[in-house]
Formats: structure tokens, C-alpha cells, sequence
């Protein structure tokens, strides 16, 4: 069959659809890359040109130079049993080491330059394609073959062969063939009727064709299949039919003595099989077989009715046990094997001997014995009388625990394992399910018992009423934990320690605020920092700890001995009130400089509560070590850490020094911005002797003091000049530089704005900053830099500080949004001694009245409680979460 183009399937519209189905992508790519010197190898990353040696993988397409290729095959094969080695693209396993550089197709070696198709011999391909016989007849190519065919495939016949056509390969289906719609019409099996079928593939069916026969005896007639005949000839008194099936009627045909009828059922009758079983020509020999019949006899049988004789040997017939028949040559069948023989019982603890015919009959007998074999729920025990499935039970538990002891499978598996339905446990579990008040009613079971089913209409809530599980729940729910603050109040009536909410039957922690208690000494004096729980015990009452007894009591401290002291020298000088109190400020500031740093003091100035919480948490874990005293707890029992959560540079630098003046140990974790601190308890942590709270009210009234006799040295003393007391801002403090932010980045980084130039109507230029000459930026400390310019004249230094207050605010947003330092603010300074003597925002609101002649290099010290003002930060008003313990 001929197909011209335009036919429908004719070959044009065939590459029509092979082309529009875009297979030639990537050897098209691979060409056009390779030829424009685009192509990338993969080993070597260089770019493969159309006069390089290449390799292409026949699994992925990827194009490699020879040598690079090569290379890495050698490389991998010698790490491989097999000498295999894959693919760096696709991983796929290749045995065959690249040597030789060829066209795509193979054919050609060495093949010449080709410019328009790189690597090619021009050939056509001529790889088989899968699916047909057929070739690639695409010239020679990189990347995947034609997937469709453009070739004619063969003349086929249809399945019935009475037509044949010709299709395109693509089209032509080579497994199923084609059929026409003509009838089949070939004879079928039965030899009698043909097939109706439409053309069809492989035999006929079987003929379904409901016929009339006849069975073999001839007394029945019935309407069966035509492929459920079995025809045989029967015949009988010269008259004879074709049988096809065997009826439910006995034959009850004479034999041909005449006399005896057959016996059998609905069979073929032919001369053969009707002769009489005890005629004297048929019947030779005795019944045993053992003799022949006229050897037994004077006279010989002359007809079936005359008596069959017996010999006096064993019977010997094999018997349906396998034994022989043991009585002597008898008519008729065996009597019943009556021989011993050994059985075991249904469970096959027990062995018995029994008659073989009642073993033949199926009879087994059963012992007395007790199963014992566990029941899949692990808790009870088969108690049946010799039960036959005791040996499946014993084997798959030994199994079973072959299996675990070698890690072969696990408990979970092990659950899951069927038993059968004999050793299946029917009684009700009946043990207390997890709520603790209700029992399981499911059938027995491995394993845990599930939920209790039963549930409350009621809420289910928290002490402090925050934390809820709405109705209905389930018998047995667990109230989860509350994270908020327990609201419990205190008898002391001292705020509520930082703790969780709890259920009432677990204490809250004791309260652990510092108050002041008299000591146990004679002289009863004023103890500080003694925390509140302790006044709780009696002074009489003597606490056991392992054979020893001790009563508790509160110590004198160093306080209680220097107040003494200073009272006794105070009345020695004969100070008045007012000088000796204030001197009893100077030596109490003496002891709280050697206890906190100024960062700490000034930090609690301005959050107090944030600044208490932290104290109060040191508390905390000192508590701990106290109550464990008095428990006599173990290490492992005794909280010694705590973990804060992220937070600023200011807060982490504060809890570090606390935590010096407390005597733990601190120390910082993770990167910003999620930066945290941990502190731990030492042997040597302790309270100190003056808390926060106390150390600020008495560094308030020595900055009072101090400030007082300034003012009274500045009223003795004559006046100086105006112009040597710097009353303006002439320079900007940049603060909190980041790490790693050098001098020079930072000069660098606002050069432009103090040097900043703009042009009026006639196009004159002029300087926006114009009393800020020879701008510079210098060092103070590490995270602390100072921009400043020269002196001007008197005349001009208010418009100087008005031009310094705005180039503030811009630097301030500048540095803020390189990154490069938290803040900026003005300062006066005196250029002369290289000295700061006040700074303020840059609004010009005081934020210090430090004043000072040191050197930049010198004054870092004062400039602690500037630097780590907290206005930027944003402190919640509040103590720490709870959450965080």
C-alpha cells in the first residue's frame, strides 16, 4: 500500500510532527554552543571548541574534552572493584575508559574539521532505534537519536489474513497487529461449527454452541455446551449410539452369562467391558492370586454361579494404610488393619499406640496436658486440654526471640504479629487506663491501653485562670503548663517570685527579697541583705542534718562592725551630725565603688525595675545553694545556671559586671542580633553586702555632696574668663562604634556631609558648613570616636554651634544607616587640653554634667555613664520573663 503526500499519515506530516515536538533542542544547542565556543566542559570548566577532542556520554548527552575525560575515568576506576567509573554530569556507570577521539556516530576517527556541525563526519547515523528495525537517519549528531521513525513499516496481514496494508513505522503496531471488520468464519475446535467472532488474534474460543445429546448408557437425554463433549460409541444387542456424557443412572446391563446385571454407573457398553468377572474363562485364579483356581479344585467351574475356592496363603493385598491384608485368601474386601502403630496427640507432647484403621479413620488422640502458651495479649495463658496449636505457639515464640536477641526486628514489630484465633485472648483488659480513675473495657491487648474515652463538661483552668482547656475533656487530660506568672499572694507580702503557674499542691519558692534583720549577736545590730524566707524559721528550733544538729541564725557582717567603727571615731573628732554624715557617705561609696562599676549604677538609674529583675534572678540561684543547705541536696538537685534571652550590647555588658560583683561566673553565646548571656554559680559566689537598690540611693546623695562642694570651691574661687569656659558644643561625640569600624571608615563615611557645598541663584558655590574647618575624627576609646574642627572667633562660635548641632542630626541618621554606630551627640570640648567637658543629644538637652580636664585618652572613665546611656534602647518597664528560667 503507496501513501502520497498529503494523504493522511503520509511521511511529510509525519516529520511535521517530529519536528514540531522540539527533540532536536539539545542537539541543536549542543552545536550551536560548541561551534560559538560556549560550551563548558565540566571537569575542567574551560570552554570546548569546534577543533577540540571531545567525549560525549551516551546515557546524558554531556560533551567533555577527550583529555579532561580520560583523565577523571582513570581517576575513578582505579577506586572501583569492577573498574567502573561515572559520569560527573549524570552518574551514570561506564566500564569502558575514553581513548580515542571520533565523529558522534563512531564512524569516523579523527574526524576533519567541520565548522557549520562541530565533530561531525557528515555521515548519516544509522544507530538502531528502539521499538522497530529501522535507523537513526539524522547525519551524524550529538544528543539523542530521532525518538518516532520516519521509515515505511512492513506489509501485515490483518489477524484473519484475508487483507494486508502498509503504515508508516511510527504507525504500525508490531506487538498487537491489526483486524478487519470482517467475520473470523475458521472452524472451531469442535470440528463442526465455525467462529462468529470479528477478526481476532491468536485461536478461536471454544465453541458455546448448546446442542442435544445423548449419555453413554442411552437412558438420558440433555442440552449441554458442544465444548463439554466428550463423544464415545456405545453399542449393545447390535444397536449403537454416540455417548457424550455420563448420567447419574447405574448401567444395570447383563453381563453376557446372562445373569448377573453391571453395577456401575452411566459408563460406555461395549463387548469388552460386559463379560461376566466370574465366568471360568475370565476367573483363573483364586482370590489372593496366589493359585490357580483348577489347581484348587477336582472338577473345574463350568459356570459363574459355581463356587470361587480359596487357597490357605496370606490374603497379602496392600491395604490403604500401606500395610498387607493379614488373613488367609478370602471373597470380598479386606477386613479393617487392626495393626499397631504409633501417633502423638493434637498438641504433640504425648506419643500413643493406636489400631492403623482408626489412624486411617482420622482418629487422634489427646493427652491431659495444659497448653501454656501465651495469648497475644502477653498477659494470659492458654489453659486448653492438649491443644494442637501449642507447637505453632512454642516455635514462633522461640522465633520471635531469636529474632530481637539478634536485631533482626523490634517490639513494634513484634505487636504486630498475627496469632491464631485459638490463641487469641476474648476476656476484657480491665486495667487502670492513664487517667487513673477508669478501667479499659476493649478486648485484651499487647501494649499500652488507649485514652480514656469518658470526658467533663467543664472547663478545665489554671489557678491564676490564664491557661484553659475548654469543654469537652477527656478523662485524664493533663492541665499543659501554665507560662505565666503565678499569682498566688505571699504572707510576707513581698512581690511575687518569677515562676511559673502551678497546681496547688506544689509550693511557690521562698521569697527570697533582701531585708534588713537584727543580728545574733549581743549587740542586735542591723543586718543587710538577708533574705526575706529565713526570718521564717525559730531562732530555738534545731534543724537535723544527718547526725548532727544546728540552729539557724542570721550572722553579724562587715557592715554591723564599720558602722561601730565610724560611730566611734565620728564621737572621738567630735564631728558635727551633718559632717559626719556626710562622711559616712564618702567611706560607704568607698565600699560600693569596690563592689559595682559605674555602667552598673547608672544602667539601674535608668531602668530600675529591668536592672531589679536581673538582681532578683542572682538571688534566685544563690537561694537554691541556701536551700540545698538546709535539704541537704545534691549538686545535679540544685539550680546553678541560668540562660537570659537575646539582647542589646548595653543590657548583655551590664549582667556581665553584675554578675562580677556577685561572684559568678558570665558568660556570652551566639552571634547578633541573637546574642545572649548565661551565668553559672562559683564556689565562691555570694550577695554582696549592699544591693542595687541601696548603692544607688546612697551614689545619689554622694553626687549631691560633691556637686555641693563644687559649688561652694567655685564660690571661693575668682571667676574665669569667659572665653576659657567653653560654654558652647564645638565638637560630636560618635558612640558605640561597631567592632571592626576603624578611624578612618568612619572619616571617610561622613567627609561629604561637613564638606558639603551648595550653589545660589547666580551659580556661586559656597559651604553649607562654613565655620567647621579641618573637620577630623579621632579615637577616645574603642567603641567611642570624637569629630571636631579648629577654633573660630568669638563672634562666630554661636553660629559654629548652631551649624554643629545640625551637622549632628546627620551624622547621627548617617552612622545609624551604614551601620557604623548606635548614636551621636554634642560635647564641649577644649581643644587647647584635648578635653571633654559636657555633652548632650543633639538637641542640645544635657544628658551629663561631667566636667573634666583629663585627656580624650584619659577620660574614659567619666564618660562610662554617657556612653552607656540607655535612651536608644527600649527596656520594657517590667522583670524579666519567666519564660527564661
Amino acid at each position: 500500500m503507496c501513501m502520497h503526500e498529503g494523504d493522511p499519515g503520509s511521511i511529510h506530516d509525519i516529520n511535521s510532527a517530529i519536528d514540531s515536538t522540539g527533540e532536536s533542542d539539545l542537539r541543536t544547542s549542543i552545536l550551536k554552543e560548541i561551534g560559538s565556543s560556549a560550551y563548558v566542559c565540566l571537569v575542567c570548566t574551560d570552554y570546548i571548541t569546534p577543533s577540540s577532542k571531545v567525549w560525549s556520554c551516551y546515557h546524558c548527552y554531556r560533551v567533555f574534552d577527550l583529555d579532561c575525560i580520560k583523565d577523571w575515568a582513570l581517576r575513578g576506576s582505579s577506586t572501583q572493584d569492577d573498574r567502573s567509573w561515572r559520569c560527573p554530569s549524570c552518574n551514570h556507570s561506564h566500564e569502558k575508559i575514553p581513548k580515542i577521539y571520533t565523529c558522534w556516530c563512531g564512524k569516523s576517527i579523527n574526524p576533519t574539521l567541520n565548522v557549520l556541525e562541530p565533530h561531525s563526519c557528515g555521515n548519516i547515523c544509522g544507530s538502531p532505534l528502539a521499538g522497530c528495525l529501522h535507523e537513526c537517519s539524522l547525519p551524524c549528531h550529538p544528543g539523542p537519536h530521532i525518538e518516532k521513525c520516519t521509515a515505511l513499516g512492513p506489509v501485515l496481514k490483518c489477524h484473519c489474513g484475508k487483507h494486508s496494508k502498509q503504515l508508516p513505522c511510527i504507525l504500525t503496531s508490531y506487538d498487537n497487529g491489526w483486524g478487519c471488520e470482517e467475520i473470523c468464519d475458521d472452524i472451531l475446535s469442535c470440528g463442526i461449527h465455525r467462529c462468529k467472532s470479528k477478526c481476532h488474534s491468536g485461536f478461536c474460543d471454544d465453541c458455546d454452541r448448546v446442542i442435544d445429546v445423548q449419555c453413554y448408557c442411552g437412558k438420558s437425554h440433555e442440552s449441554i455446551e458442544c465444548n463439554e463433549r466428550l463423544p464415545k460409541k456405545s453399542e449393545i444387542d447390535g444397536k449403537s449410539w454416540i455417548g457424550n456424557f455420563e448420567c447419574d443412572e447405574p448401567c444395570e446391563e447383563l453381563f453376557d452369562c446372562g445373569i448377573h446385571k453391571c453395577l456401575l454407573n452411566c459408563h460406555q457398553i461395549t463387548k469388552e467391558v460386559h463379560k461376566c468377572p466370574n465366568s471360568p474363562t475370565n476367573l483363573i485364579y483364586c482370590p489372593c492370586g496366589k493359585h490357580k483356581i483348577d489347581e484348587l479344585l477336582e472338577n473345574p467351574r463350568k459356570t459363574c454361579l459355581d463356587p470361587i475356592p480359596t487357597c490357605d496363603s496370606i490374603c497379602g493385598k496392600r491395604l490403604p494404610c500401606g500395610h498387607k491384608c493379614y488373613w488367609k485368601c478370602h471373597e470380598g474386601a479386606c477386613a479393617p488393619c487392626y495393626r499397631s502403630v504409633d501417633i502423638d496427640c493434637k498438641c504433640g507432647f504425648t506419643h500413643f499406640s493406636i489400631a492403623c484403621a482408626l489412624k486411617v479413620q482420622g482418629y487422634v488422640p489427646t493427652c491431659t496436658f495444659k497448653c501454656g502458651a501465651k495469648f497475644n495479649c502477653k498477659r494470659h495463658y492458654c489453659t486448653n486440654i492438649c491443644c494442637e496449636y501449642r507447637k505453632i505457639a512454642y516455635e514462633r515464640s522461640n522465633l520471635i526471640k531469636k529474632q530481637l536477641r539478634n536485631n533482626i526486628i523490634t517490639t513494634s514489630i513484634v505487636e504486630q504479629v498475627q496469632f491464631e484465633d485459638v490463641h487469641t485472648c476474648d476476656k476484657e483488659c480491665n486495667q487502670i487506663l492513664s487517667c487513673g480513675k477508669h478501667r479499659c473495657k476493649a478486648t485484651c491487648h499487647p501494649g499500652a491501653c488507649g485514652p480514656c474515652l469518658e470526658s467533663s463538661s467543664d472547663d478545665l483552668v489554671c489557678n491564676c485562670g490564664r491557661t484553659i482547656v475548654p469543654a469537652p475533656v477527656r478523662c485524664g487530660t493533663v492541665l499543659p503548663p501554665c507560662p505565666y506568672q503565678c499569682i498566688r499572694p505571699k504572707e510576707c507580702g513581698h512581690r511575687l517570685e518569677p515562676h511559673h503557674c502551678h497546681e496547688d499542691n506544689i509550693s511557690c519558692p521562698k521569697c527570697t527579697m533582701l531585708v534588713t534583720k537584727r543580728c545574733q549577736c549581743e549587740k542586735h545590730n542591723l543586718v543587710a541583705n538577708v533574705m526575706c524566707y529565713q526570718d521564717q524559721l525559730n531562732i530555738n528550733e534545731e534543724i537535723d542534718q544527718g547526725e548532727t544538729s544546728y540552729i539557724p541564725h542570721i550572722p553579724c557582717d562587715e557592715v554591723c562592725e564599720k558602722e561601730r567603727r565610724n560611730k566611734l571615731l565620728f564621737d572621738a573628732l567630735g564631728l558635727n551630725p551633718a559632717r559626719a554624715k556626710d562622711a559616712e557617705v564618702s567611706l560607704k561609696m568607698r565600699t560600693i565603688e569596690s563592689i559595682y562599676t559605674p555602667l552598673v549604677l547608672n544602667l539601674y538609674a535608668k531602668q530600675r525595675t529591668w536592672s531589679s529583675s536581673i538582681e532578683e534572678i542572682f538571688n534566685q540561684l544563690l537561694a537554691h545553694t541556701i536551700e540545698s543547705s538546709f535539704k541537704n541536696l545534691k549538686n545535679s538537685e540544685i539550680k546553678q545556671s541560668h540562660h537570659f534571652r537575646p539582647m542589646k550590647q548595653v543590657q548583655r555588658k551590664f549582667i556581665h559586671e553584675l554578675a562580677e560583683s556577685w561572684g559568678l561566673f558570665a558568660e556570652s553565646h551566639d552571634p547578633e542580633p541573637r546574642r545572649s548571656v548565661s551565668v553559672k554559680l562559683l564556689k565562691t559566689s555570694q550577695v554582696p553586702d549592699i544591693g542595687l537598690k541601696e548603692a544607688h540611693e546612697i551614689y545619689e546623695r554622694y553626687k549631691a555632696i560633691e556637686k555641693k562642694k563644687a559649688m561652694e570651691k567655685s564660690m571661693r574661687e575668682p571667676s574665669l574668663p569667659v572665653e576659657n569656659k567653653i560654654a558652647y558644643y564645638n565638637g560630636i561625640i560618635i558612640k558605640d562604634v561597631f567592632f571592626g569600624i576603624t578611624v578612618e571608615t568612619v572619616d571617610a563615611a561622613i567627609y561629604d556631609l561637613w564638606n558639603k557645598t551648595m550653589t545660589d541663584e547666580e551659580g556661586n558655590e559656597s559651604k553649607v558648613f562654613s565655620l567647621i574647618k579641618n573637620g577630623r575624627v579621632e579615637f577616645i576609646r574603642e567603641n567611642m570616636y570624637i569629630f571636631y574642627g579648629d577654633d573660630c572667633g568669638e563672634d562666630e562660635r554661636l553660629q559654629q554651634q548652631d551649624q554643629i548641632k545640625e551637622l549632628c542630626s546627620l551624622l547621627d541618621s548617617r552612622v545609624t544607616e551604614k551601620r557604623l554606630a548606635l548614636k551621636c551627640v554634642l560635647a564641649k570640648i577644649d581643644i587647647t587640653d584635648n578635653a571633654v567637658l559636657e555633652i548632650s543629644d543633639c538637641n542640645g538637652d544635657d544628658e551629663s554634667n561631667i566636667r573634666s580636664n583629663s585627656k580624650f585618652e584619659e577620660n574614659t572613665e567619666n564618660l562610662v555613664n554617657v556612653e552607656n546611656s540607655l535612651e536608644d534602647l527600649k527596656i520594657e518597664a517590667t522583670t524579666v520573663s519567666s519564660e527564661w528560667w
